[in-house]
């Protein structure tokens, strides 16, 4: 790790795995599966950071949820100083406007983040088939994994058209062993044979995993909090119960039905009724007159097969919403009355210095129903309030996440189906959390759930649930069913397992399904074993995630020192400014040097470069940009920007990749003539004796660099070598060169004897340096390809072996053209040049 431990993050060991494992692969190509709240997206900025250090980062593009966007775009420029241009809809609009119809805005912008929702509106096909990228970032990548989906061919069609790739998730896979393959054949298309029997050693290279229960670094379990859970339990009153017992009669109805044939599991309108009450009675009713609106149209329908049944239909269903209609208008909603109850308990008005609460139900008709009760209530001020939803648009569900997570938002009472159960941080000052109704899953529990209990929280997160009680035998087993629901993750989460594996399903939808086969047969085990379906396809998903990756005990084991000739960056960033003033390049009045940050005006000169930053990042009319190298003080400015609404930190870290230190690097540049190294002399060497300080590289076929090095060779004044070749590091400490330094006046003979003399360091430095670095590089280079071949070859004898010869004669000839391809890829990644490339950076001479 080069340069990203330098990030405003407190770095711990398990963040700079992926980045590792990423590096030591051809391209950089992984999928990261850490479990919910370990932080991705730090781990995916570290990873950007490196390639972008490397060269390798130009072009990258973004994909996230629609609701993250501006969560994920803040976070990677907060902590990593990486802007992310935002195309949500009105950063689409702004291009229009901006932009000539055939200009395409990927090419425009080199960094972008937008929905894959967005991405795949056909405005933007044309556009994305002729971009590529440096890297393509696929955040909640299991939403891509359907290959036959939209999203799963453009994500498809995108894994081919960048160099590294990135994807995360923390449910990975769904159950099917084809959609998981497709996720590992966009990283790489060899990794999985067509018979899909992979396992651990075969893909492990491709991605991390880790739960808490697999870090032991006392620094990372600081940030986690043990969980309070307390069910309260709402007896139902009797209208409730009256209610109830029709629904039962009704379920019953349909099961005779389903008996003789007459009705699929999954239209028992009962249950659909049955999961809208537990919702609540708003949500039962509105489900009851879409269906009786259903049967309305029915029956004004010439040609109908049989009015009388659906007429006894239409009033079997009349007499039921009369049932609730009465539950309503006389206050008879037991759960309701529990939830006002428990937040008078907490002594809860929703004024500004009450504690924040975050309610999920899964009916919009719920979140309206609950708005509307509890504003009258309890005599709400405006805005304390907020629902949110996935029919909100993608900048009004950004606004409310980013204002829920501010110190001064008057948010109290946070209203969200489960659209807001993924991704979204709800924790920065909430660890209050109502689950007013139980999903009938238990991995849509378990993502509620992690809104609040995750990596960062301050406070011990306090999960409720609103649950129902009856004294009517066929009610309360089915409640009694659901309940298992949150009794189940509790003891997962307890046995630090992964919810995914009870069933062995690994889709919220087919556990939905799962737990209505339960009701209707009355099964209260159904979560004891897995699914029966998923015993058809058994693949042992958590043999093939176990972590046995041996994990460093500190990140400095994975960290590259730093060799510099100053005692810090921010030393350098001064001396750099004030040389490029005294150049006349930067203005004296655009740029301030502070004690321990500089302040800096924009001015026309960087209109570009602003134009590519975040819109939230650049200083308003007035303001300067503050920048520090300092991480401390940028964690510290990113905490007291979460006290104001639509605020990001006012500080930002200053180091190589922030746009503004990157342009004061070029005009650096432009300032050094080509050809020309300095020569100091110094009273720090013998007299006489001059070390040439070297930068040596060696390329491979591709050009990328695969060794950089610098290092220092010594000749006396008698022309010898007075000693072996040193790296930097060691020639700079030895010698105390590091520091403020004086040199003396350098005379032209001197200058002509160091010329002299340059030809003879130049071949000592290759002979005596790079070429064993070379030698060595190129034996693990060798080595690298005969591991990379035999993959390759097996990947290709299977696919052979697999398919009959009447197939097998189209599609081999894909898998040879493939296997062609990679191997020129890994020879040419492999290969390395004859000569290592030198550059003198410059010469200490003895005083």
């Amino acid at each position: 790790i080069t340069i990203a431990d330098k990030g405003a993050l407190d770095l711990a060991a398990y963040q700079l795995t992926p980045t590792t494992k990423a590096l030591a692969l051809p391209r950089a190509r992984l999928l990261i599966a850490d479990g919910v709240g370990l932080g991705k997206t730090i781990e995916v900025g570290i990873l950007l950071a490196e390639l972008m250090k490397r060269g390798r980062g130009k072009r990258i593009l973004v994909l996230a949820l629609k609701s993250i966007l501006a969560q994920f775009q803040q976070e990677i420029w907060n902590r990593f100083s990486i802007p992310l241009v935002r195309l949500d809809s009105v950063g689409v609009a702004n291009i229009k406007s901006q932009l000539p119809a055939d200009k395409n805005p990927f090419d425009y912008f080199d960094k972008t983040i937008i929905s894959i929702d967005t991405l795949k509106n056909g405005q933007f096909k044309h556009y994305i088939e002729q971009t590529n990228w440096d890297i393509i970032v696929i955040d909640e990548c299991h939403t891509v994994a359907n290959e036959g989906s939209q999203r799963g061919k453009l994500a498809q069609m995108l894994s081919a058209r960048c160099d590294s790739l990135i994807l995360t998730s923390a449910t990975p896979h769904n159950g099917k062993r084809e959609n998981f393959a497709n996720l590992l054949s966009m990283l790489e298309p060899t990794a999985v044979p067509r018979s899909l029997q992979f396992d651990r050693e075969s893909i492990d290279k491709y991605f991390v995993r880790r739960f808490k229960k697999d870090i032991d670094e006392e620094s990372v379990q600081a940030n986690f909090q043990e969980r309070s859970v307390e069910p309260i339990y709402t007896p139902l009153q009797p209208a409730e119960e009256e209610f109830m017992a029709w629904q039962q009669h009704l379920k019953a109805s349909e099961i005779e039905a389903q008996a003789g044939g007459g009705i699929a599991l999954h239209r028992f309108f009962s249950i659909i009724l049955f999961k809208a009450y537990l919702s609540s009675p708003a949500a039962a009713k509105e489900t009851l007159e879409r269906k009786l609106d259903k049967l309305s149209e029915q029956l004004n329908q010439d040609g109908t097969d049989d009015p009388s049944d659906l007429e006894r239909q239409y009033d079997n269903l009349e007499h039921g919403l009369g049932l609730l209609n009465t539950v309503l208008q006389f206050g008879a909603d037991s759960k309701l009355r529990a939830f006002k109850q428990k937040l008078e308990g907490l002594n809860w008005r929703g004024r500004s210095n009450d504690e924040r609460i975050v309610v999920f139900a899964e009916r919009i008709a719920t979140l309206k129903y609950l708005e509307d009760e509890l504003t009258a209530a309890f005599r709400l001020p405006a805005g304390s309030v907020q629902r949110f939803d996935g029919s909100l648009s993608d900048t009004e569900q950004q606004r409310i996440i980013e204002d829920f997570g501010t110190e001064d938002s008057p948010i109290r009472l946070f209203l969200t189906s489960d659209a807001g159960a993924q991704g979204v941080n709800l924790h920065y000052f909430c660890h209050r959390m109502f689950n007013y109704d139980l999903p009938w899953s238990i991995i849509t529990l378990d993502q509620r759930n992690g809104r609040i209990d995750r990596y960062g929280q301050t406070e011990v997160p306090v999960i409720h649930y609103l649950l129902a009680e009856s004294s009517e035998d066929g009610l309360r087993s089915d409640l009694h069913i659901l309940e298992r629901i949150r009794e189940k993750e509790e003891e997962v989460k307890h046995t630090l397992g992964t919810v995914g594996t009870v069933l062995q399903l690994f889709d919220s939808k087919k556990e939905e399904d799962h737990t209505i086969s339960a009701l209707v047969q009355g099964d209260d085990r159904f979560l004891d074993q897995p699914a029966a379906e998923a015993e058809n396809d058994f693949f042992d998903f958590d043999a093939l995630f176990a972590t046995d990756d041996a994990l460093p005990d500190r990140p400095e084991d994975l960290i590259d020192r730093d060799v510099s000739f100053y005692p810090d960056d921010f030393a350098y960033y001064r001396e750099l400014l004030e040389f490029l003033q005294q150049e006349g390049v930067v203005e004296e009045r655009d740029v301030t040097v502070r004690e321990d940050y500089l302040e800096v005006s924009t001015n026309e000169e960087m209109r570009y470069l602003l134009e590519g930053m975040p819109r939230e990042a650049k200083p308003k009319k007035g303001e300067l940009f503050k920048l520090s190298t300092d991480k401390a003080v940028i964690q510290r400015a990113i905490t007291e920007a979460r006290k104001h609404t639509d605020a990001w930190a006012d500080f930002q870290l200053l180091y190589d990749l922030h746009p503004l230190a990157r342009f004061w690097m070029t005009k650096l540049e432009a300032r050094i003539q080509k050809g020309q190294a300095l020569v100091a002399k110094v009273k720090q060497l013998p007299t006489g004796e001059r070390s040439y300080v070297f930068h040596g590289q060696v390329t491979n076929k591709l050009g990328r660099n695969v060794l950089s090095d610098f290092f220092v060779v010594t000749i006396g004044p008698d022309r010898a070598v007075t000693r072996r070749p040193e790296p930097l590091e060691q020639f700079l400490e030895e010698r105390q060169l590091i520091g403020e330094l004086y040199t003396s006046t350098i005379t032209d003979a001197e200058i002509r004897s160091l010329q002299q003399d340059l030809p003879l360091a130049i071949e000592f430095g290759r002979e005596l340096y790079m070429r064993g670095k070379q030698d060595e590089l190129r034996s693990e280079m060798a080595r690298q390809q005969r591991d990379y071949e035999a993959d390759l070859n097996r990947w290709f004898k299977a696919g052979q072996n697999e398919l009959d010869l009447q197939y097998s004669l189209t599609v081999n000839r894909d898998d040879k053209s493939i296997l062609d391809e990679k191997s020129r890829f890994v020879a040419d990644m492999t290969g390395l040049g004859n000569n290592p490339y030198l550059r003198v950076l410059g010469v200490f001479f003895g005083a």
